[in-house]
């Protein structure tokens, strides 16, 4: 039987992005003599795949065959399914407790052509070997079982390079993930072990803990992306996450600590069920997600650098009393904080970003001193029940939006400065109410207000407003009374008005 080299068009952009070390394995099965013809055929022990086999084959359509799928039906459990260099264009479904194995990494290759999922695991103790699954528009491999192992392949262009769902002790080692959308996502996953696998320039995450329990994160090399974990409290703190690199750099995961300083060659930081960690001075670079803070207290993130952060500089979820102090960002999204109260986040420098500062379903946090410009969307924005949060002597200029609020109430706008924001100053909408905005200065934006909600928010405190550049155009006749003119100011798009607007621009 000839053995095939097939020059694969992407395989010169694999070895350009994988690193030194990578062990090829080649199979030490020969081929057997080949069955002779019988009235009885036994399903056989192992079953040879090759895209050129055909009629003229002895042994086909008993154990040669063109189809990988074909293979597997015609085996019984516990077989090997050997599968020769060559491009089969094809969806596998694995219902069988059977080795796949490859040629070689690279030059063997399943393709289905972008349509759903490369191959599925519908059954306990599996394993596949030696082979390069590509153009999964849904998932590479996905796996419905339990124990099974993936080994030594190449996962190229699929959205999801490999999905677990809900099941438990599967091994994934030794792979190379590629220009993936995204490499491992783990949902609702437990005692899984992911090892020495290099996970290359994928377009989101490395790998993706979602709800999952018990995973050992080990010896993985990234590159451009790294971990991100969600869920419950046990979702953050039962892993097992050490020596993995991302950039040549240390990914660190820290559970259940306190009073620890991160060293400084960090490029990710995730901290479970922590107090009393200081981020300080470090660099981050061209990461999905920086720094994760999940379940924790009193961290404070002081006088970083991030820059490229893709998804977000940092995120953080159900944390209280933290301080996120004078950091620079400038990279795609800034600070996410998801069901966290009382944050202090102050005198930071945040541009270029889509999105400056986040919050969702967050209370009590103070947004205090930052210098918000050029972000491309909004520059903070409060969602979804963020309620009695302080935003004050903020700049923001330069950005799409300057603060969006949605569905938010009883928080306070003041001593911010909105200016030259190309689409709105201040966005409300979406049953906002209750807010209170005064003392802000709008300069130059190309609406100052846009007021699309119903309820009831108020533009002054105390007799005091907010300054409007275009007053003096729209009320000529206006006089002023002790910094304050005598007509009010109409709220643009809405009934409301401003009682006590300013005449000269706030200071602060």
């Amino acid at each position: 039987m000839k053995k095939k080299t097939l020059a694969v068009g992407f395989t010169v952009l694999l070895f350009t992005t994988i690193l030194n070390g990578c062990i090829q394995e080649s199979p030490s099965d020969e081929e057997p003599n080949t069955i002779e013809d019988s009235e009885t055929v036994e399903e056989p022990m192992t079953a040879y795949i090759d895209d050129d086999f055909n009629i003229t084959y002895s042994g086909w359509g008993v154990d040669h065959f063109d189809s990988i799928q074909d293979g597997i039906n015609n085996v019984t459990e516990g077989s090997t399914v050997y599968v020769y260099n060559g491009i089969y264009y094809e969806s596998i479904v694995i219902n069988k407790s059977i080795t796949l194995i490859g040629e070689d990494k690279f030059n063997t290759i399943i393709d289905n052509r972008g349509d759903r999922d490369v191959v599925k695991i519908t059954i306990e103790n599996c394993t596949i070997r030696n082979i390069n699954i590509s153009n999964g528009s849904y998932a590479g491999v996905k796996i419905f079982s339990n124990r099974n192992t993936l080994a030594n392949n190449t996962f190229y262009n699929n959205n999801y390079s490999i999905w677990i769902d809900t099941r438990s002790d599967n091994i994934i080692s030794d792979n190379i993930f590629s220009h993936n959308q995204n490499g491992i996502r783990l949902k609702k996953a437990s005692n899984t072990i992911v090892t020495q696998n290099q996970i290359l320039s994928n377009n989101s995450e490395g790998v993706i803990l979602e709800s999952s329990i018990n995973a050992t994160i080990l010896d993985n090399i990234f590159q451009n992306n790294g971990i991100i974990i969600s869920g419950l409290n046990s979702a953050w703190n039962t892993h097992v996450i050490e020596n993995n690199t991302a950039n040549d750099k240390p990914i660190y995961y820290y559970k259940n600590e306190n009073r620890i300083t991160i060293p400084n060659d960090a490029i990710q930081i995730i901290l479970a069920n922590c107090s009393n960690i200081e981020i300080k001075n470090i660099n981050f670079e061209n990461m999905k997600i920086s720094i994760q803070i999940g379940y924790s207290s009193n961290i404070r993130i002081e006088s970083n650098y991030f820059e490229s952060s893709v998804q977000s500089a940092m995120l953080l979820y159900k944390s209280n009393d933290n301080v996120i102090l004078n950091n620079t960002i400038d990279s795609v999204n800034g600070i996410d904080i998801s069901k966290s109260e009382n944050n202090d986040i102050r005198q930071n420098a945040i541009k270029n970003t889509n999105n400056a500062i986040i919050m969702y379903l967050s209370k009590y946090n103070n947004i205090t001193e930052n210098n918000i410009y050029s972000n491309s969307e909004y520059g903070i924005y409060i969602q979804a029940r963020s309620d009695n949060n302080i935003i004050s002597k903020n700049i923001l200029y330069n950005n799409h939006v300057g603060i969006r609020l949605k569905s938010s109430k009883n928080n306070n706008v003041y001593k911010n400065e909105f200016n030259n924001n190309s689409y709105k100053g201040l966005y409300i909408c979406c049953q906002s109410e209750n807010n209170t905005i005064y003392n802000n200065s709008f300069i130059k934006n190309l609406e100052h207000v846009d007021y699309a909600v119903p309820n009831l928010n108020y533009f002054y405190n105390n007799e005091i407003g907010n300054y409007w550049d275009d007053y003096q155009a729209r009320y000529p006749d206006a006089m002023q009374l002790n910094g304050v003119w005598d007509i009010s100011y109409k709220i643009p798009f809405s009934s409301y008005e401003d009682k006590y607007p300013l005449v000269y621009p706030v200071e602060f």
